[in-house]
């Protein structure tokens, strides 16, 4: 350990002679130097003639009461020139660097939340963050985990499947969806009864939510058969609002909706959410804080225009009827 330590010592040492001779070839006069570098003369002698025994040349002749540099010095100043202005660039380059990190907010976003959610949280966040430099990455909620635990990324909306600390912004009850005019909409609520019943849309058998929606149906001692399996909430939900089916989906799922579907509360209650979770290596930041509430303010608005949420024991409900409308 000491002599790495002694080791690095030196290399420093080496590196200020460079610069110390750099000053004096610069200026032509080691008086000059020691001006430039806050150092007295005498000083300046002992790094040159240190550099001089290290690379075994004479650097400087004296003439009259100055100095001059030897072929030596004049072929060594050019590489050295290079070498600064090579470590120069470094500078600016960590410089930039660290710059544009300040800038920069790289999220990690769901499918789901890939288009209109996260396009209108970034619109909030304008106004505050002009400079902000944005990238996006678009995984389900294991992957953006680790990306997150990794430092690959800055902050990310996961699932509620994945466990651990966030900040909850879209915690609500899941709800039917299913085709204008379907014979469900008389129903106040939808039971797992009725899924068996009609023409069933799921989400794949690998989908956290999907099985959430299983386990319920299971306890019901009911045996669900897809008419269609689909990996992808948009997907699922243009095959309801055509007509395929009806499904059961978190609120959110609407949001990029280009057809109108008709909701109805599914009972018993499913409560889903989505959390926000942030790089332990970003510390503190605005950029995340003002990411946070943008995404909860989206969140909120889009969950408030399905009106009140019922009790799992309630036989009333307002359906609603969710299209392409922003969210009051």
């Amino acid at each position: 350990m000491l002599t790495a330590a002694r080791n690095a010592e030196m290399n420093f040492m080496k590196w200020y002679q460079v610069e110390v001779f750099q000053a004096v070839m610069k200026t032509g006069s080691m008086t000059s130097a020691a001006r430039l570098l806050n150092l007295s003369q005498p000083s300046i002698s002992k790094h040159i003639q240190a550099l001089e025994a290290t690379i075994g040349a004479k650097l400087f002749v004296r003439e009259g009461r100055g100095i001059l540099p030897t072929p030596t010095a004049t072929s060594m100043f050019e590489e050295v020139h290079v070498l600064f202005d090579q470590a120069n660039n470094i500078d600016r380059l960590l410089e930039s660097i660290s710059t544009n990190a300040k800038r920069r907010l790289r999220i990690g976003i769901p499918p789901l939340l890939s288009a209109r959610f996260i396009s209108e949280t970034l619109a909030r966040m304008k106004t505050e963050n002009k400079d902000l430099a944005i990238y996006i990455a678009v995984k389900d909620s294991a992957i953006l985990k680790n990306w997150i635990t990794s430092g690959r990324l800055d902050v990310a909306i996961i699932g509620d499947h994945i466990y651990g600390s966030g900040v909850n912004i879209a915690k609500s009850p899941m709800v039917c969806i299913m085709p204008v005019g379907h014979a469900l909409e008389s129903k106040a609520h939808v039971e797992p009864v009725d899924l068996a019943e009609h023409d069933y849309i799921a989400f794949d058998a690998d989908s956290p939510l999907q099985s959430a929606i299983d386990g319920v149906v299971r306890d019901g001692g009911i045996k669900l058969y897809p008419k269609a399996i689909v990996t992808t909430t948009p997907t699922l939900v243009e095959l309801v609002g055509h007509g395929m089916g009806i499904s059961v989906v978190h609120p959110l799922a609407m949001i990029d909706s280009t057809t109108k579907v008709e909701v109805r509360p599914f009972i018993p209650e499913i409560v889903w959410d989505y959390k926000i979770i942030v790089s332990s290596t970003i510390g503190t930041s605005v950029r995340v804080d003002h990411f946070v509430d943008a995404a909860k303010a989206i969140a909120t608005g889009w969950l408030q225009s399905f009106g009140p949420r019922p009790q799992p024991s309630s036989e009333s409900f307002a359906g609603a009827s969710v299209g392409t409308a922003s969210p009051a």
